[in-house]
């Protein structure tokens, strides 16, 4: 193989990654979206089992075929780095074969409790995300498969690199061994991680931008320890993390998972909720159904009346009218020039919950309502010209709905 001792680049590394994550990304497109929609809507109307059956069958159609794209352009990506980069011949495809029915079955079922109006974007949209989920690991499975195609089996060593600045706890010990696994953990680590795995020979060789060691030092940081610094594990053995926690490897520090998201090097963790009944990282360890369900509420929350949803917000919170139609305003309406492109910001999980209690009108505690004040200050600070970073730091000064959230959670 051409990198037997040889440097791998960081620019071609970084070329790949970002294709695979478009690749993932791009499964979906508004023409899916319109057509899964499409067809609840006809399932509603018609309100027949026999039809009910056929629509769902006719609709998993459009999911394989959103999986099959996304696939073959993981496929292509990953063959044109093995070329490119490893000198690895491109083995013979061979695809897994996809549940599109269960994953249609599923998403009908989570659609009947959204609310009306909401529920054919809502089986569209957890289509389009059960698909998304069941692409990550595609990459990895081909890399294997080119591997062992050219005959390199025996000789390779893995490292299983992550490709986002923000790594969770489990994806930094794996992360920090180099190029140590004989053979792949596993497609991926966990559910919606974004980890590639990579060929190499162990310790010898080198690929740019990846540093072992720093991801040592995020998981010191983020792993459990006990009163006399021993390990924590779980039944299996396998260490615990701290919840809620990612480890940036930008500023080589321990963050609090925000709500912008970013895929600038080379993981995510999610918060936990002290609710019993809500998620947690024991119910979702990715964090996929809790984005899935903060990208639903988010979207309930446009549709509804925008000036009965402030009054609520303002009447629970504590703050006038005005306030509480910034922190809206700011929220689910404005666009901003943030680290990935010009967009609105990402639905939260725990933002979502905040916002259902104070919509809802239900018991609101202290962080929901500092939440308001922080992000109409913020929306304050930006439109004076401010940027995100620089604004959420000085609104947090005064109002910081992370260390409310992170105190409410009885963090440790």
């Amino acid at each position: 193989m051409s990198w037997y001792g040889d440097r791998i680049s960081e620019s071609s590394f970084r070329r790949y990654s970002n294709d695979v994550e478009d690749a993932i990304g791009a499964c979906s497109t508004e023409v899916d979206i319109r057509k899964l929609s499409q067809m609840y809507e006809f399932i509603e109307r018609e309100s027949d089992e026999f039809i009910t059956e056929a629509a769902l069958e006719q609709a998993s159609y459009i999911a394989q075929g959103m999986y099959i794209r996304s696939s073959q352009a993981q496929d292509a990506a990953t063959d044109a780095f093995c070329k490119d980069a490893l000198g690895l011949k491109s083995a013979p495809v061979r695809r897994v074969e996809f549940d599109a029915m269960g994953l249609m079955r599923k998403a009908y079922d989570a659609a009947k409790s959204a609310d009306d109006g909401a529920r054919a974007e809502a089986f569209a949209r957890a289509v389009a995300d059960g698909v998304a989920s069941s692409c990550i690991g595609i990459a990895n499975d081909r890399m294997s498969e080119n591997v062992a195609y050219s005959g390199r089996s025996e000789y390779v060593r893995y490292a299983h690199v992550p490709t986002s600045s923000k790594v969770c706890g489990f994806c930094c010990m794996v992360a920090s061994r180099d190029f140590a696994y004989k053979n792949p953990k596993r497609p991926s680590l966990h559910e919606g991680c974004r980890c590639l795995i990579v060929p190499g020979l162990k310790d010898k060789t080198v690929l740019g931008g990846y540093e072992p060691d720093v991801y040592r030092k995020g998981y010191d940081l983020l792993v459990k320890r006990g009163k006399h610094g021993e390990i924590v594990r779980d039944a299996d053995g396998i260490p615990v993390f701290k919840s809620g926690l990612v480890f940036d490897i930008e500023k080589r520090e321990v963050i609090w998972r925000e709500r912008t998201r970013e895929r600038k090097a080379f993981g995510r963790s999610h918060g936990q909720v002290r609710a019993s009944g809500a998620l947690n990282d024991v119910k979702d360890p990715s964090g996929v159904r809790r984005d899935s369900f903060a990208v639903s509420y988010y979207d309930q929350i446009r549709k509804r009346d925008r000036a009965s949803v402030i009054e609520k917000i303002a009447e629970s919170s504590g703050t006038s009218f005005e306030i509480a139609e910034k922190a809206y305003e700011y929220l689910f309406v404005r666009k901003y020039h943030l680290h990935d492109g010009y967009r609105s910001f990402d639905p939260d999980y725990d933002m979502a919950q905040s916002l259902q209690r104070l919509i809802d009108l239900r018991k609101v505690f202290m962080h929901d309502a500092i939440l308001v004040r922080h992000e109409a200050l913020e929306f304050e600070y930006m439109s004076e010209g401010m940027d995100y970073d620089a604004a959420h730091r000085k609104a947090a000064e005064r109002y910081d709905y992370y260390k409310a959230l992170i105190d409410w959670k009885g963090f440790s």
